[in-house]
């Protein structure tokens, strides 16, 4: 998976690298400042088990085969990641970039410590959901989310572990590792992350001139599959 920085300790402490201040702003103010900082130059190197009693719209789980996560568990982390980086088809975001499929597969293999908290705590949010609403939180309209999600951010979501906020930097690392990792991971499907940020991917020879440019590159974009 992604190398380099702090990462999230899995269950038990549930201990989470401190955020920045800008991890500390709005959601979208944050994936505004990533992507401003990437057009400076800054490039990014980087529901099958819970049916719930009057559920009536159990919606589709992402079609691709799941590892580690139940198609309800994968619905709810897939929804928390959109309203984390949020997207639409034209301005894809961490739903289009396929950032469920990276979790999964990594709460399947390196990240197996985190499976239980990942069962756990999505489970808590939709519970609080149906009691809040009446419906599950991935078939709440965005505002509704983006609500529950600030509260989950700031600590204060009650019926959720710890208010909800080691959780929230636990998703938020894994979102953005799953926006920006090589796609041979799972995520940041067609390169979206990548072209967000301008970063071409890896290549075997870079020259010097390329390396200095601060123009927009001609190279095409790859993954370490196409090297």
């Amino acid at each position: 998976m992604s190398e380099g920085g702090d990462r999230p300790k899995p269950d038990g402490a549930l201990q989470a690298p401190v955020p920045t201040p800008e991890a500390r702003k709005p959601l979208v103010t944050t994936r505004r400042v990533v992507l401003a900082l990437a057009g400076a130059g800054a490039a990014a190197a980087v529901l099958g088990r819970f049916a719930f009693a009057g559920d009536p719209a159990r919606p589709r789980a992402p079609a691709e085969r799941l590892v580690a996560l139940t198609p309800r568990e994968a619905a709810l982390v897939e929804a928390i990641g959109a309203r984390i980086w949020p997207g639409t088809p034209a301005d894809p975001g961490a739903r289009e970039a396929g950032t469920v499929h990276y979790i999964d597969r990594a709460l399947g293999g390196p990240y197996a410590a985190w499976l239980a908290t990942y069962r756990r705590v999505p489970r808590q949010i939709d519970l609080l959901s149906w009691a809040r609403h009446t419906t599950g939180f991935v078939e709440l309209d965005e505002a509704k989310q983006d609500a529950m999600i600030a509260s989950l951010e700031a600590g204060t979501l009650v019926g959720v572990d710890g208010g909800g906020r080691d959780f929230f930097r636990v998703i938020r690392v894994h979102t953005m590792e799953g926006v920006f990792a090589d796609p041979a991971y799972g995520g940041n499907r067609a390169l979206v992350g990548w072209k967000a940020v301008r970063y071409p991917g890896p290549f075997y020879t870079i020259t010097a001139a390329e390396q200095q440019s601060f123009g927009p590159h001609r190279m095409r974009y790859r993954g370490i599959r196409d090297l």
